[in-house]
């Protein structure tokens, strides 16, 4: 079985107000095997009413490799950024702790 963490996903709008139905995808930045289990490469999600979404993400920290996830995240109206990501061997995790600053993407 492949471990999981459960990373929220939180989006705003820029003023302040949830982003409700944006598209979030979590995306290894490589090929990774665990356990002779081959991780999926790309996760996706979508925001609730809250702005939220939560991703079911391999630990990556417990990789061979220096891989990260690269999240991606795109508005209603087109808007993206994207942020870069080490995902923890633990049971949850907010991205926002988990990442770098946004990136235009």
């Amino acid at each position: 079985m492949i471990p999981t963490c459960e990373v929220t996903c939180i989006v705003y709008d820029q003023s302040g107000n949830p982003e409700v139905g944006a598209k979030v995808h979590a995306k290894l930045t490589g090929y990774n095997q665990y356990n002779g289990y081959v991780i999926p490469e790309l996760i996706s999600g979508v925001t609730d009413e809250s702005g939220q979404c939560t991703l079911s993400l391999w630990p990556n920290a417990l990789g061979p490799d220096s891989s990260t996830y690269t999240v991606t995240v795109i508005s209603d109206n087109g808007k993206r950024f994207r942020v870069m990501a080490t995902v923890p061997n633990v049971e949850t995790a907010l991205l926002h702790d988990i990442s770098g600053p946004p990136e235009p993407a």
